[in-house]
């Protein structure tokens, strides 16, 4: 029986799996923390004692530093396609964007309209619950510069939560 895979890693293997050639994924983290300063005072400070313990973080001038937003895709990145003469010859680099899930894992509403919305506007996006789903989602508006020449469509997943 084989292990069950992580989506982190399944999103790693995604990544460095298909992040050659002309397609380039990126991992786009989603989070808040806190950014601060080692100046604090242009005053002369107050002498004062701050107790910390094994694991305390002490910052100044904290202030919060929020990353990406509800809904953001793992992995974002784009593929760049040589239009043919009929598409005047031009190279564009198409936006795509990849919902890393695992075999159980539910899209959430607000990831599934960011996918909705990257295709709306003729991008790439899909949910990818394997290295072969990230491919499908990545050949899917030109089936013709396929990874693997199989022309296929996108990836759909009916769950939500």
């Amino acid at each position: 029986m084989t292990a069950k895979k992580s989506e982190h890693a399944l999103m790693n293997e995604i990544r460095c799996e298909l992040s050659s050639g002309d397609t380039r994924l990126f991992r786009q983290q989603v989070g808040e923390g806190w950014v601060g300063s080692d100046t604090y005072c242009h005053r002369r400070p107050q002498p004062r004692t701050v107790t910390m313990t094994q694991g305390d973080v002490l910052i100044r001038q904290a202030r919060r530093f929020v990353s990406g937003f509800d809904g953001w895709p793992d992995l974002g990145g784009f593929r760049s396609i040589i239009i043919t003469p009929e598409m005047v010859g031009q190279r564009v680099a198409v936006y795509a964007q990849v919902e890393v899930k695992t075999a159980t894992g539910r899209v959430k509403p607000t990831q599934r309209a960011f996918l909705d919305m990257t295709t709306l506007a003729g991008g790439l996006a899909g949910i990818a619950r394997s290295v072969d789903d990230a491919k499908k989602v990545l050949d899917s508006l030109f089936p013709a510069c396929s990874h693997d020449g199989a022309g296929v469509v996108p990836v759909t997943d009916g769950e939500s939560e």
